[in-house]
């Protein structure tokens, strides 16, 4: 066996020499062309990288993209635990500000009426409206009207006389000494806060009447004015007055189940509020009745 390359017996073979460029077949490269020039290309300081000279990843060092994970991973197991705490602290300012912003109490001045909302069973609001109206701040009370609860229409198949939520709010009025012609009642039934209210401003428009005390329950105050406002145009000038007779607790909403149902109701109603407004404002539509008003003279 012949000697290898450095006379080593264990060696490998000289390579054999380059063949004469016409000797070589068309199209093939000689050895040792770099990858760059065989595609044309001039890579400044490619040629002069060897095997020996190229970087390479010794055992144990750290990636730059792996320290730069670690030190994300090591901001948020600071950040998360500071987030958590400030919930944990400020929490009850949140849960206070969710209660106060479903209520507005505006202050009070003379009207053209006062316009109490269906809806709480007829006694707190039409107690509220007696109020004001006693106190001189309007000289009508408007009465709106909602779709009957579910089951009144067996009633009648029994036979059987329940006053609905209109029927109590005259009760309390005539209880109440108010005269009959102080009060206008809204003849149709509105299936949600949005139909009452454009049934509302009509009446109001139709009576001439462009100053309105509004009697809601404290919740459903700041959502009542927003709706009356933009069905009316702006063209009404609206004294937000929630009734003193709810015991809805904005500092502590949370506590209570029938109040964090409001809460939750309320919000869930503001989200439908919002895009029914957006929706009106790119079509322009409005959705009314026909008649506005009856005048409550001789139904007492």
């Amino acid at each position: 066996m012949e000697a290898g390359v450095g006379g080593g017996g264990g060696g490998y073979p000289p390579s054999p020499p380059e063949p004469p460029a016409e000797a070589r077949a068309p199209g093939s490269v000689p050895r040792g062309t770099s990858v760059a020039a065989v595609a044309g290309l001039s890579l400044p300081g490619l040629s002069s990288v060897s095997p020996s000279t190229a970087p390479a990843f010794t055992q144990g060092e750290w990636q730059p993209w792996a320290v730069a994970l670690i030190g994300k991973l090591i901001r948020w197991l600071i950040v998360l635990p500071l987030l958590g705490l400030l919930l944990y602290v400020g929490h009850p300012f949140l849960l206070r500000a969710m209660g106060r912003y479903l209520i507005t109490e505006d202050r009070l001045q003379k009207a053209g009426a006062i316009a109490v909302l269906a809806g709480d069973g007829g006694v707190g609001r039409t107690l509220e409206a007696v109020r004001l109206y006693q106190d001189g701040h309007a000289p009508k009370i408007v009465l709106t009207h909602q779709r009957l609860p579910k089951g009144y229409e067996a009633l009648v198949r029994l036979s059987l006389t329940v006053p609905e939520e209109r029927g109590i709010q005259l009760m309390v009025l005539k209880a109440m000494r108010i005269p009959a012609t102080a009060v206008l009642q809204v003849s149709e039934r509105a299936d949600s806060t949005d139909t009452e209210m454009i049934y509302l401003a009509r009446l109001l428009k139709e009576h001439q009447i462009g100053t309105v005390i509004l009697v809601t329950d404290r919740s459903h105050s700041t959502r009542a004015r927003k709706i009356l406002a933009r069905v009316s145009g702006g063209k009404i000038v609206i004294i937000s007055r929630p009734t003193r007779y709810d015991t809805f607790d904005p500092e502590g909403w949370w506590r209570s189940h029938a109040d964090a149902k409001e809460v939750l109701m309320e919000y869930a109603k503001l989200l439908n509020y919002l895009v029914q407004s957006a929706s009106a404002g790119l079509t322009g539509w409005r959705k009314g009745g026909s008649d506005s008003a009856v005048s409550a003279e001789g139904t007492f």
